[in-house]
This record gives structure tokens, sequence and C-alpha cells, in this order.
């Protein structure tokens, strides 16, 4: 069975399966260059459809109760100064001042936007002065015409796809842990009436849902105390996240006991103690005494104590000691750490991109659980599911291209590539096909030597322009993990999605790769098997320097999205100080690095 499956949400994107096999996987922010874009993902379509060979039996549109007043006018587009605004001039007269027929759109025209890809017209016929479920219901329709007329084909084999149950199965299924019990958690700002769910899957994918709630508001407080940090929610959480460790007990301990009084873990449950009347002002408020890096650190803490106390209770509850996890809250690694940590938890896997640009995965993986024997579904192996260029594409490429200020040279090795690093070049990887996802894992890397802290500002000055306080991540080679990370579990981290605690030589090892204030990494635990060439590069390091890793960070110019194309890297080249690019053995000297 060929299946397209398409988020329309925030970071909208696509996938193709066949035959139980993830193919295809992309976002199309990689296309249009607009971060954690939402909207119809019209090139993320037609790539996924063209991996299918252009046939589909069935196609699937997770979040069945998404708002077309959110997609109109974009928002995930607006700036900080742009949500104080949303705060000051919508939420705080209808929430505060009781005008609740104000209407979003009304007050912000600006940002209505009908020039929607396909069909902009049929937007027009949405009545946005109704109910929500009017709307809901509306927007449903037009969904479904939208990729009907798109793709050319019928809308009786359209499927919506409930958007919690999309985390869940894309938790499990995207996961090596098969053939045991397995406890599969969700937690999010919200979606289809919920922000966190708890579902068991026995050893032949039979599932039991145990939870669904909304008072699970974890993803809610983290988005608005981002804003009210003044970084951008659905953004800049990360930031938060890496800024919290900063922060000393006795300066994070206040907002710590104010966020505290929210809710708390009810067995495998929650129940709210305190909903604020808002979860902007209201915190502002409260908080308007605290420091920035103590509110970052006391909800991190916060929120770590809650998700571990959940874990703890349900794996009590069951007696199931194996976990997955998904949704925009999998991805604080530190919250993932402290879970990977609890005693009678034997393994946790959190696969690649748990926001919502992975919906369309889980999507797909429940409807191949509907039709399929539960073994023939296969998991996913690696991220690397996005657009490859082959030798001769990046050649032609390049002559046609690249200007005689570039030296460009063919045949380059590992250990060439190797031996720049140790001698302080920081390097762009442009490899294997391309990361789903938020992190770059090699494909679509820039790397550096990790021992040397001054690595950090040298690649913030020449590239990233990062917040200070900001970590970069290690690649491990799998046979030196141990060495660099305390693992007793054995718990596999090919992704960056899981926080380790750092070994006395991680820490000799690894030191700019590792976040300053606790000393602890979001490592890339890498085999050959997926990406010979970024493998071999770190091997060849080993061998010249004794260290099984590298510095990694993302292919970008900061506030774009990752390099997709031979053009995107050449345009980060033409725009930063990277020393080199390097096409797989093909290397492009950058002269003014």
């Amino acid at each position: 069975m060929n299946i397209l499956s398409i988020t329309m949400d925030a970071n909208s994107s696509a996938c193709a399966m066949k035959d139980g096999k993830i193919v295809a996987a992309i976002s199309e922010e990689r296309f249009n260059k607009v971060k954690n874009y939402i909207g119809y993902p019209k090139e993320s379509v037609e790539y996924c459809l063209k991996q299918l060979g252009g046939k589909v039996d069935k196609v699937l549109l997770p979040s069945s109760q998404s708002d077309p007043e959110a997609v109109i006018t974009h928002w995930t587009r607006r700036n900080v100064e742009e949500r104080m605004r949303e705060q000051n001039e919508y939420w705080y007269p209808k929430i505060y001042d009781n005008k609740k027929d104000l209407r979003y759109m009304e007050v912000f025209p600006e940002y209505v936007d009908y020039d929607q890809y396909p069909h902009a017209q049929e937007w027009k016929k949405i009545d946005f002065t109704a109910s929500k479920e009017i709307r809901v219901a509306q927007f449903q329709k037009l969904r479904k015409s939208m990729v009907s007329k798109h793709i050319g084909i019928s809308e009786d084999i359209i499927e919506f796809k409930d958007h919690h149950l999309c985390h869940a199965y894309y938790a499990y299924y995207a996961s090596p842990i098969r053939n045991k019990p397995v406890l599969c958690f969700t937690a999010d700002g919200f979606g289809d009436y919920y922000c966190a769910t708890l579902r068991k899957f026995d050893e032949n994918g039979n599932v039991e849902t145990l939870l669904e709630t909304d008072q699970a508001l974890l993803g809610r407080l983290y988005r608005f105390i981002t804003l009210n940090l003044k970084m951008k929610p659905l953004e800049d959480e990360y930031k938060v996240m890496g800024l919290a460790p900063y922060a000393t007990e006795y300066h994070w301990r206040k907002p710590y006991e104010i966020f505290k009084e929210l809710l708390e873990v009810d067995g495998i449950n929650f129940k709210m103690k305190d909903k604020p009347k808002d979860f902007f002002f209201s915190y502002k408020k409260k908080l308007e005494s605290c420091r920035f890096d103590a509110i970052a650190g006391g909800l991190q803490k916060y929120l770590e104590e809650v998700i571990v106390n959940w874990v703890t209770n349900s794996i009590e509850h069951t007696g199931i000691k194996n976990v997955v996890f998904s949704g925009g809250v999998s991805m604080n690694v530190k919250a993932m750490m402290e879970v990977s940590k609890i005693p009678n938890l034997e393994t946790i896997h959190v696969p690649p991109s748990g926001a919502d640009e992975s919906l369309c995965i889980g999507a797909a993986y429940h409807e191949s659980s509907l039709s399929m024997d539960h073994d023939k579904i296969q998991p996913l192996e690696h991220a690397y599911l996005g657009e490859r260029y082959n030798r001769d594409q990046v050649i032609e490429y390049l002559e046609n291209n690249v200007k005689s200020e570039y030296k460009v040279v063919s045949g380059v090795t590992p250990e060439t590539v190797a031996r720049m690093l140790s001698e302080g070049a920081v390097v762009a990887l442009f490899t294997s096909s391309m990361e789903f996802g938020a992190r770059a894992l090699g494909a679509r890397s820039i790397i550096a030597d990790p021992r040397d802290e001054a690595t950090v500002k040298r690649i913030n000055r020449k590239i990233k322009n990062r917040d200070f306080w900001m970590p970069f991540a290690p690649v491990v080679l799998a046979e030196r993990f141990t060495d660099y990370f305390y693992n007793e579990k054995n718990i596999i981290s090919p992704y960056m999605t899981i926080g380790f605690e750092t070994t006395k030589l991680g820490k000799e090892h690894l030191k700019a790769a590792l976040h300053s204030a606790d000393q602890t990494g979001r490592p890339q635990r890498i085999t050959r098997d997926h990406n010979p060439v970024y493998y071999d590069i770190v091997k060849s390091f080993e061998k010249l320097t004794g260290v099984g890793a590298l510095l990694n960070t993302s292919f970008n110019l900061h506030g774009l999205p990752i390099a997709r194309t031979p053009e995107d890297a050449m345009h980060v080249l033409r725009n930063s100080k990277l020393d080199a690019l390097i096409f797989d053995d093909i290397m492009v000297l950058n002269n003014e690095g």
C-alpha cells in the first residue's frame, strides 16, 4: 500500500510510506525557507508523491480539529514584537476586558493571507465569523478539496487522523523496541482536544489507551514563558532549556514554587491545582521580580519533575518498563535525560523531531497498523529521509555556478577533512540524503574539533550568531559512546533526543560540544551503516587525535532552515566564514574563511 501523509499545521510536512516502510519525509520549510511554516506543504507533497511513483492508495491528514484562522494568518511567522502585540491588543481585551466578540482577523487584517496554494479563492468560502466548530468543519472540507485537486485523486481516499494518536504511533512504530510491552507517552501544547496521552502497546502491537487529558498544560506553559522571556514561542523553547542550567537553586527556587502551583501528577493522570486566567499576563505579573535565567531554571526543573513523576507512576501502575515518547515536550532533551534515569525504567526511545512535523509519519504508521501484520511494519532505521544529490548533480551545479574565487578539489578523503578539523577548520557537510526534522545528523551539518572551547566562539563569529548560552552537540562513534557518557542502561540515542551526563574523559575531549554550565551533552551516537562519509570523517579524526567524536551543529545561517540543495549550501558558504564545504569527496574551499 502506498500512503501519502500531509501535515498542514505548524511545521507543515509530508511523508511517503510504501508497504509499511517510510521511504521519504520532508518539511516545507526546507523548500520555502520559512521556519516552522504553517500551511499547505505543496513542494513536500510533490516530492513525497514522486517517491511513490505518483501512485497513492491512501492520503492522510493529521489533526482533524485544526482551525483555519491559524493557517490563513500564518501565526507561526510572528516575531517576538508581533507576539507581544497579539497579547496586548487581542488576548488581554478578550480575557480581561470581556470582549468575547473580538475577532483576530479584524484586529490584525495585515496578517490575513488568502493566497494559499492551491485554489486561494476557496479560502473565502470559509465563514470566519462562525463558531470554531463550524470553521473547523468547513476547513476539513477545504483541506480534502485542496489535496484532491492538487494531486488528482478522489476525496474518498483522503482521511483525517487524530493529533495525539499520530504522535503515539510515531513514538511506538518509529522505535526499535518491538516484541515487548511498551508505554507510549505524548505531551505537547495542544492538539485535537488533548495535551497529553498515555497508551500501552503489547508485544504484538495491540494498543490500550490509559489516559487522554487536557489538563497537562506543560507545553502551553513552556510556550508562554518563552514569550515572557522575550523569545519566540514554538521556536525558541530550546533556548529557554539551554539557559536553565545557568541559574543556581537560590535563584530558580522562587519561580519553581510559582510554577508548582499549576498542576501536579495524580497517579497516571494530572490534577489542576490553580489554573491561571491566562498563561502570559498571569505569569508576567507573578514573575516580575525574578531574574530571566531563574525563570528558565525554575520552569525547566518543574517540567522535569512533573514528567518524571508521570512516567514513574505509570511504570509502577502497569509494570511496563520500556518507554517511548513523542510530542513537542519530547524535544526537551534535559527532561528526557531525567526520564532515562528513573530506576525502574529499562530503556527509552525518543524518535527524531517529535513535534508536529512528525505527525504525518505517525498517521502513516497508524494506517498501516490497521491492515498489516505488526512485524511487517518497519521502524525508522535512520532519519535520512529527504533529498539526495548524487556526485554528477553536484559536479554539474559547481561547474555552472561556482566562480573562480573558490577552489574546488575532487577526491578528498576523510583523512584530509579530519586533518583540517584538527588544525582548527570549521567545515560543512553536504552528504547522504537530507535529514528529516530539526536536528542536523551529518547529512547537512557543520562540524569542528570538539576539544577547544574557543571553537564555540569561532563558529558563532563565522556562521551561527547563536546566543552565548546555547550549546552545540557532539557526534560520537558508537564504540566510544560509554567512554564519554554514562549509559548504564545502554540507551541507543542516534538522534540527539536525549541528554546524558558526561564522564571525566568526555569533559576533557568534548569541551566545545557540551553545555558549558552543567557539562551535559545531547550526543548523536553514530554507526557507519547509514552515513559512511560522516562516520569515516569522525573515525579518521579519532585515528589522528585519539578523540572519537566531533562537534556538530546544523548547516544553516541564523534564522534560516537547514540547507536542502547545493545552491543552499553555497549560499551559506558565500555568506559566512566557513573554511570549507564538503560534498562527499568534493571540497569547496572558502578563501574568505
